[in-house]
C-alpha cells in the first residue's frame, strides 16, 4: 500500500497538470500514512482521533504489531497476522525522539537518508491531520490532489503558516497526553495515537524494554529555578531542541537565546513556549 500511494500521487499530479511532482520528504511521509490508514481500518479496526494506546494482545493493536509471534495476536486475526502494523512508525521514530535536534522532516534536504525521517514526516502529518483535518480522507486527499508542493502544500492544507505548524508539532511531541496537562488542548497532542501510552507500553514490554528504556524517550534538558546556561549545536532545519525550566518565582524567568559566541540566532529560528501547570 506504501508503493501504491506513490503511484496514485504521481498519477494525480499528471492528471491535475501540476508543474512538478511532490517533494520526496512529504511524499514518503504520506506514504507511511497510506500504511496507517490500512492498519487502522483493516487490522486494528480503530477510529481516527481515537487516542489509541499500546493495548494488549487481546486488543489486537500496537502490542501485537511489536509481538508478531504472540499466540493471542495470531488467533485474533489469522488472516492478517502476523504483520508489522504500526511497528515501523513507532519503532523507527525513536531516534527522532532521543535526538530531536538531529532529525528533520526534510530528509535528503538536510543530508539524511533512511527510515527515521520517513517517520518524522509521518508524525508531522499525523499531527496536522488530527489538528486541522475534518477526516484523514479529506486531509490526505487535499495533499494528494494539490498542485503545490512541500511546505506550501502542507501549509495550505492546514490553513496556517508552516513555521507555526512546526512549532505546534514540536510542542505536541512533548505534551501529548502529558499527565497533569488538562484540559486537553488540540494544539498540544495527537488525537489518533496516545504516544505516551504506546512508548510506556514498549518500555514495560519484556520483549522491547531493552530498546525502549524510558517510559517516554523524548530528550528534554531540564533546569531548576535560577541561573543556568546550556549549549545546543547542530540543530537541523526542521529539528527541535527541548528545554524545561522550573521557575520558583511568580514573576517568571528571563531567558536569553544567542548564537555561538553571543551572536544573533538565525532569523529562521523559532521559539515555542508552553507554560505547564
Amino acid at each position: 500500500v506504501h508503493e501504491v500511494k506513490h503511484i496514485a500521487s504521481l498519477a494525480a499530479r499528471v492528471a491535475n497538470r501540476a508543474s512538478s511532482f511532490e517533494q520526496s520528504w512529504l511524499e514518503e511521509g504520506t506514504a507511511r500514512h497510506a500504511e496507517e490508514v490500512w492498519v487502522r481500518d483493516s487490522l486494528h479496526r480503530i477510529p481516527w482521533k481515537g487516542n489509541t494506546g499500546y493495548g494488549t494482545p487481546a486488543t489486537n493493536g500496537v502490542a501485537c504489531d511489536f509481538n508478531l509471534a504472540d499466540a493471542t495476536c495470531l488467533a485474533k486475526d489469522p488472516l492478517r497476522r502476523p504483520t508489522w502494523g504500526m511497528r515501523r512508525q513507532f519503532n523507527e521514530l525513536l531516534p527522532k525522539l532521543t535526538s530531536p535536534w538531529d532529525w528533520s522532516p526534510f530528509g535528503d534536504g538536510t543530508g539524511q537518508t533512511g527510515s527515521v525521517f520517513y517517520q518524522t514526516v509521518w508524525s508531522l502529518v499525523r499531527f496536522a491531520s488530527d489538528r486541522y483535518g475534518t477526516s484523514d480522507r479529506q486531509f490526505l486527499t487535499a495533499l494528494t490532489q494539490a498542485t503545490t508542493t512541500g511546505t506550501t502544500n502542507l501549509a495550505a492544507a492546514t490553513g496556517i503558516p508552516f513555521d507555526r505548524l512546526l512549532a505546534q508539532w514540536g510542542l505536541a511531541l512533548y505534551a501529548d497526553d502529558l499527565p497533569g496537562l488538562s484540559p486537553a488542548n488540540p494544539d498540544l497532542g495527537f488525537g489518533t495515537w496516545n504516544f505516551r501510552d504506546i512508548y510506556g507500553g514498549l518500555s514495560s514490554d519484556p520483549a522491547w524494554r531493552s530498546r525502549f528504556t524510558t517510559p517516554y524517550p523524548l530528550t528534554v534538558t531540564r533546569f531548576p529555578a535560577g541561573s543556568f546556561s546550556t549549549t545546543r549545536t547542530g540543530i537541523r532545519g526542521g529539528g527541535t531542541a527541548y528545554f524545561e525550566v522550573v521557575s520558583a518565582v511568580p514573576a517568571g524567568q528571563v531567558i536569553a537565546i544567542t548564537g555561538t559566541g553571543g551572536a544573533d540566532i538565525p532569523s529562521s529560528a523559532r521559539v515555542a513556549i508552553l507554560r505547564l501547570p
